[in-house]
């Protein structure tokens, strides 16, 4: 068994391949298993994106709740590939992937994102 200290989390995590992306108060995290079993931190973005996340269309995506931004992070770094104000956002608000797009819900509805070409 392996365990690792990690951070306080709210809300749903993601996996991509023998990651797993956990959305932590202060960022997301992606923490990884090695073939051992023996978990570790990858990374730790410093976006300020703390909403659930999800991965997909070439980035993992998150919202940082409190400023309503959208971060598409680079899966291998956590760095910012981009970012999108979105307005305000409801707590917990989490994107959805869905037929080329990055759909997010906010206080005044939903905005969807085309990715890729």
């Amino acid at each position: 068994m392996s365990s690792v200290p990690l951070c306080r989390s709210f809300g749903a995590t993601a996996t991509l391949d023998a990651t797993i992306l956990v959305p932590c108060t202060d960022g997301i995290r992606a923490v990884r298993v090695d073939a051992g079993g023996v978990i570790g931190v990858a990374w730790h973005t410093p976006t300020g994106a703390d909403g659930p996340p999800v991965a997909g269309g070439g980035a993992v995506w998150s919202v940082a709740i409190a400023t309503g931004t959208l971060f598409a992070l680079d899966a291998g770094s956590g760095s910012e590939l981009a970012r999108l104000d979105l307005g305000p956002v409801p707590h917990f608000a989490s994107p959805a992937l869905a037929d080329g797009m990055v759909l997010v819900g906010t206080m005044d509805g939903v905005v969807a994102v085309r990715v890729g070409p």
